[in-house]
């Protein structure tokens, strides 16, 4: 999707929880929501549109747009959940900015918060997630077994190691060390050696080379409006350049190169549907890799950045694994800042608002308000979202107001 004259984010806000201070959902969506109010200058009852992604695991009811309407007293006259997996949280860009393209309704109000690791089992009940009841699960694959067969490929196929899966772990500590709220912030560096020799969850990853559960809650809250009303607010604008979206199976066994080809086929196992989503995203943008100066990508697992940043175009796939070896996404000297906030590996997973810490990361550092690290004349952002076991993609290009 690409428009002529560029929805922008007007107004955005995020909320946290510590271990010392439990807030259950609804309160820190709430926190979200009023901070981007009062970024953008507005009131509630200005809301026309409302968009949420999947309800938050620690708050299972569904039809979450709803609960958060009626919590909250909004009355939007356009309001849906948006379940591409939890990639639909960042294809929230694309639908707002078609709601008020098109007139359905301005401004739209894009939610999301979650407490998993504080008011659920996050390690018992995700455990037979996004595997096949029926084809996976009862053999005794789980979600981080189902990633560890895709590691295994890319190490057939690319020559790919452990140590350069290590990397990925090393260079998100990096940039998440600074952090006030990632998980692992406070553990100080890492190296490739703690990393291998961690304990294994899922052969060859180990424990670094998976994503941990923490904060123990967050929220993130934006707001989107037509260019034309961009004035109207008070907000510093954050352009929607371009936005695509790719959906390639449900489950691990149907993936393409299981369907349509044998599994020693090149690049089928190997790639994801990431490599259409951007290209969808560059193209409405007229854009390019090389123009993106923070990309801020969801993964959860250390071998599927090295998938991500080929698909997203940052390196060939057979050689993502010697890009982050030799420091392409490190935090000194690097070619692309990477997940500035610690990504999965640092950062964390406070539940399904993983996906909207990421956005709000992207645009912190297109607005100049960050908490962390801080990239100097960030220009353009690219948000990406990855769903299941690298099922459903959505990618976002954001540019700074007045581009």
């Amino acid at each position: 999707m690409g428009i002529a004259d560029n929805p922008v984010v007007i107004g955005w806000g995020e909320s946290y929880a510590d271990d010392d201070e439990l807030k259950a959902p609804l309160q820190l969506a709430g926190e979200a929501i009023r901070n981007a109010l009062d970024r953008a200058g507005i009131e509630k009852d200005e809301i026309e549109g409302l968009l949420t992604g999947w309800p938050p695991l620690a708050d299972q009811r569904p039809r979450y747009n709803n609960v958060l309407s009626s919590h909250f007293n909004l009355t939007p006259t356009f309001s849906t959940t948006v379940t591409f997996h939890s990639a639909g949280v960042i294809s929230m860009f694309k639908y707002a900015a078609l709601a008020v393209e098109t007139g359905v309704a301005d401004p739209v109000l894009c939610v999301q918060s979650d407490a998993a690791a504080s008011f659920d089992d996050p390690q018992g009940g995700m455990a037979g997630t996004d595997v096949d009841p029926v084809f996976e699960h009862p053999y005794g694959l789980v979600y981080p077994g189902a990633m560890g067969l895709i590691a295994r490929r890319q190490m057939a196929e690319f020559g790919t190691t452990r140590e350069q899966f290590a990397r990925v772990a090393v260079s998100a500590r990096e940039w998440g060390v600074d952090h006030p709220h990632a998980t692992l912030g406070d553990k100080g560096l890492l190296t490739v050696e703690e990393v291998l020799d961690a304990p294994p969850v899922a052969e060859p990853l180990g424990l670094y080379d998976c994503v941990p559960w923490g904060p123990a809650g967050t929220g993130g809250a934006f707001i989107v409006t037509s260019a034309e009303n961009a004035d109207s607010y008070d907000g510093d604008a954050v352009e929607i350049l371009g936005t695509g979206e790719c959906s390639t199976h449900e489950y691990v066994s149907a993936r393409p190169s299981l369907r349509s080809g044998a599994i020693t086929e090149s690049n089928r196992l190997t790639h994801t549907g990431a490599r259409k989503s951007s290209r969808l995203a560059y193209e409405a943008a007229n854009l390019g890799p090389d123009d993106v100066d923070v990309a801020e990508v969801t993964y959860m697992f250390s071998n599927v950045a090295l998938l991500l940043l080929a698909d997203l175009g940052f390196c060939d796939v057979d050689e993502a694994g010697e890009f982050v070896a030799n420091g392409g996404i490190a935090r000194e000297g690097g070619e692309i800042a990477f997940n500035t906030h610690g990504g999965d590996l640092t950062f964390g997973q406070p539940g399904v608002s993983m996906w909207m810490n990421t956005a709000i990361e992207c645009i912190r550092q297109l607005t100049g308000e960050t908490l962390g690290a801080t990239v100097p004349d960030v220009e353009v952002g690219l948000v990406h979202g990855m769903g299941s076991t690298c099922a459903c993609h959505s990618t976002a290009l954001l540019g700074r107001g007045g581009r």
